[in-house]
């Protein structure tokens, strides 16, 4: 296929729009987090569309070889034959759509457990589906997943950090236990949901669209800089 650009110098304009378009979301995201500890669905919903779209129409308008091409989609089935242009746009938009759900699982499984704004979840979503038309799938599949555990690590120091100016360690001991007790005690995820609910009158909240958009946007400017590994 002839999804795109194998790194950031060989971007067409529309790229580099859409690069662009995708940075200031996530900060404008991170920033109602921060403010509301929430994102709102009027944000995150039209740019998980709008990924989807966009990974659709460049792979339509993308330099193909010319001639019927023949595709395969799990899980839609046996090989069938489409000409080049609407091929490229279906492996565009099925690429952007396993980045989309695919690293927001881990997130979707503490938002049911109640560790997480459902927000949250579709701010991943959103940064993954627009990934494949800026960078292609191997480059967005890298930046989607270390992202997304870049993230982790700087939610984990934030949270470390909050602790200690607050001074709270031995409520926070006692959060944690409670959390791991209720991994391994609880019948299913409804009832660790439930015992997290009672749990966040006495917690600190931390709001998780911060250390995403911190560590999509670090992830990204590593990659531009050429210090990012590729690990696929």
């Amino acid at each position: 296929m002839t999804l795109l650009a194998s790194s950031a110098p060989a971007f067409a304009p529309d790229q580099w729009i859409a690069l662009g378009i995708l940075c200031v979301v996530l900060i404008v995201e991170a920033w109602i987090d921060f403010r509301q500890f929430k994102v709102p669905n009027k944000i995150t919903l039209p740019m998980i569309v709008a990924g989807w779209l966009y990974a659709l129409l460049r792979g339509f308008f993308a330099p193909a070889g010319s001639g019927p091409v023949e595709m395969y989609l799990w899980p839609f089935g046996p090989d069938f034959t489409l000409p080049s242009g609407w091929a490229d746009a279906a492996y565009g938009l099925w690429c952007s759509f396993k980045l989309t759900i695919l690293p927001a699982l881990p997130l979707f499984i503490l938002w049911k457990m109640g560790g997480m704004g459902a927000g949250d979840v579709k701010m991943q979503m959103g940064f993954g589906a627009w990934l494949v038309p800026i960078y292609g799938y191997d480059k967005a599949w890298d930046l989607a997943w270390m992202g997304f555990f870049f993230a982790a690590i700087v939610g984990g120091v934030i949270s470390v950090i909050m602790i200690w100016w607050r001074g709270d360690f031995t409520q926070n001991k006692q959060n944690v236990q409670e959390i791991v007790g209720d991994l391994f005690k609880a019948k299913d995820l409804q009832e660790v949901a439930t015992r997290a609910a009672e749990r966040k009158p006495r917690m600190h909240l931390l709001p998780y669209g911060v250390p995403l958009c911190i560590g999509f946007l670090g992830w990204v400017l590593l990659d531009y800089f050429q210090l990012a590994p590729k690990l696929w």
